[in-house]
């Protein structure tokens, strides 16, 4: 059985070019297939996985408004790539900005684990006092067989101290 592995914890995420793949109205049983679908184009296009630059990633554009609803999620799928192959290839690659801080939890142990890690996260960015600047990103490190996957969960944080409020202002 997994657990969360090392701490919470507070770092940039670095800029990076990457292959994009966009899906619109996808439930969590659709993440590992448009995963797969990115990698074998990329695949199909000439490169290999020594192309690949770091750890495929999801980006979420929209998460459903309604917890009810499992099917409302616009995602996409970034594969960054050496710069000297992004430079190169013939598929259309994009600029993926850095972040100056994100909370970030990393997990080890089956998918099924991300869902706590989010809620262990989220506790966490309230609990030091931070506000979420953005969307969250899912960085998958490792996939193993044996389901002892590393994920990280980063969320674009800003401070989230209360702004002081000056009593004499308009006055």
């Amino acid at each position: 059985m997994g657990g969360f592995e090392g701490e919470l914890g507070l770092r940039p995420l670095e800029g990076f070019h990457a292959f994009t793949l966009r899906g619109e109205g996808l439930g969590f049983g659709d993440i590992g297939p448009l995963m797969e679908q990115a990698i074998e184009l990329l695949l199909d296009a000439g490169l290999d996985y020594s192309d690949f630059a770091g750890p495929p990633s999801l980006y979420y554009e929209a998460i459903p408004p309604h917890a009810d609803d499992p099917h409302g999620f616009t995602l996409q799928v970034w594969v960054p790539l050496t710069p000297e192959r992004a430079a190169a290839s013939r598929i259309t690659v994009r600029e993926v900005k850095p972040v100056e801080l994100a909370a970030t939890i990393r997990i080890r142990g089956p998918h099924s684990l991300i869902p706590q890690g989010y809620a262990q996260l989220l506790a966490f960015i309230e609990g030091e006092h931070y506000r979420v600047a953005g969307m969250p990103r899912e960085l998958y490190w490792e996939y193993r067989e044996d389901g002892q996957h590393l994920t990280e969960i980063c969320f674009p944080v800003m401070d989230g101290a209360p702004v002081p409020v000056n009593p004499t202002e308009g006055n």
